[in-house]
């Protein structure tokens, strides 16, 4: 039963970096620095709506994109 456990929570956590947090579109960028935790972002305004930022346009945050290793 505990294996099935962290066989769910590591399927949870990449699932949270494959899909977009806020629209579930393949991610472009990871930010792990966030208060909740790491997530996913397929654009610059899906990571402002989510962190409750003001959307200035694409690449005003810097953020750079996520290569799988």
């Amino acid at each position: 039963m505990e294996g099935e456990s962290v066989n769910f929570y590591d399927d949870m956590m990449k699932r949270r970096i494959q899909y977009c947090a806020v629209c579930e579109k393949p991610r472009k960028y990871v930010v792990e620095d966030l208060a909740v935790g790491t997530r996913a972002f397929c654009s610059e305004k899906c990571y402002a709506e989510f962190a409750g930022l003001p959307f200035m346009g694409e690449g005003y945050y810097g953020l750079e994109e996520y290569e799988d290793e």
